[in-house]
């Protein structure tokens, strides 16, 4: 703020009738009390509450805020896949939404909790799970990336006490809630380039460490290039204390045990090697019909997380970067179709039901007897 006729006419605003919160400018121009001000400043936008009011009183999330318009309410997306929006108008609006069953969004689940059965606006925002206090304290965020793919990792200032009696269930227990995701994942301290990983204590009584990943698009059982920056981060900061140059330990992840076996240099971690969670094949040569392509043949199945996988060749399509639009736009499609007209199920977590991803794999050839394959996701 440069202005000083700015600040006084901010300020003198309360006098006619808009409440405000006065701004403390520095000499500088930096607004000193600014979490306040912008919170006065939400709270208007939404028309309830007053400066410093989150809009959740008692277990769980609260009631929801009345927007003005149902436009005004934040994305939230189907817990079905993750990826299709919840209709704002159909939860908001008083006349609901005019597309009625020809919508293309979510008119079965709530846009506030998420739940089935009602809409926002008969919300009570009540569940079994207290609202859960996050941190009072600075959190310490470590950066680090596996080959140029970022996985940030969170090594204190959360509590422990996350609901959930498996790090599964804590895991969705962040995925529901969404503030720590909103808050190390949005700009201006994230973006969707940005994974960060949280260091839990472990359940599983052979792990070392437990770490619950946090993805743009999701909160995934497991992950291979986040898994690597989460043991790195672990032996270069001494929660796994290096204690010779070759390493190897467990880390629990909500998707269940991995190995690590680690090369260490003068305090480093210079090479990781993940072995991963259980993985299969779940059915081979599905017929899937995608809109604008046709009838494709596709495989499915899990690693960590699930899969719909396409030949390359097949398709007519290149795995190299100046194809990565194209890549994306079509591999969307597919992992919407596959979640309308397949099913994946996971034989021992019934709450994994969706397919996450789309993998274009070329065909395996052979290298020097090496047999390779490339990949895009």
């Amino acid at each position: 703020v440069k202005s000083k006729e700015l600040v006084e006419e901010i300020n003198g605003a309360s006098r006619s009738g808009i409440e405000t919160v006065p701004i403390r400018v520095d000499g500088n121009g930096y607004i000193r009390n600014g979490d306040n001000w912008f919170a006065l400043l939400a709270n208007s936008i939404v028309g309830t509450g007053t400066a410093g009011d989150t809009g959740r009183k008692g277990n769980g999330r609260g009631r929801p805020p009345k927007y003005a318009h149902p436009i005004k309410a934040p994305l939230s997306l189907s817990p079905v896949d993750n990826a299709t929006p919840i209709c704002r108008f159909h939860n908001y609006h008083s006349d609901g939404c005019k597309k009625g069953d020809d919508c293309d969004f979510d008119h079965k689940h709530c846009h506030w909790c998420r739940k089935p059965g009602h809409i926002a606006r008969n919300c009570t925002g009540e569940d079994d799970e207290d609202m859960f206090d996050f941190t009072s304290k600075p959190i310490k965020i470590v950066n680090c990336h596996a080959e140029g793919e970022v996985g940030d990792v969170i090594v204190s200032g959360i509590s422990d006490d996350i609901p959930g009696d498996t790090l599964w269930k804590k895991s969705r227990y962040i995925a529901r809630d969404k503030r720590l995701r909103q808050y190390v994942l949005q700009e201006p301290r994230g973006g969707v380039f940005r994974h960060v990983n949280l260091l839990v204590k472990p359940i599983h009584p052979d792990a070392d460490v437990g770490f619950i990943i946090m993805e743009p698009e999701d909160t995934p059982p497991m992950s291979g290039s986040n898994s690597i920056c989460v043991a790195t981060v672990a032996l270069e900061t001494g929660v796994v204390p290096i204690t010779g140059s070759d390493m190897n330990f467990k880390m629990e992840a909500p998707g269940g045990l991995v190995n690590v076996s680690a090369i260490c240099r003068g305090g480093k971690a210079t090479q990781i090697k993940i072995t991963n969670v259980p993985s299969f094949a779940g059915v081979i040569g599905a017929k899937l019909e995608v809109e604008g392509i046709g009838e494709l043949t596709v495989d499915t199945a899990y690693g960590g997380d699930s899969f719909v996988v396409v030949n390359s060749d097949a398709l007519g399509v290149k795995i190299i970067p100046d194809e990565a639009k194209h890549l994306v736009d079509i591999g969307m499609k597919i992992t919407r179709a596959a979640n309308e007209q397949l099913k994946f199920v996971h034989p021992t977590n019934k709450d994994m039901t969706h397919f996450s991803f789309c993998m274009f794999a070329k065909p395996i050839f052979y290298e020097n007897g090496v047999a390779i394959s490339h990949t895009a996701v």
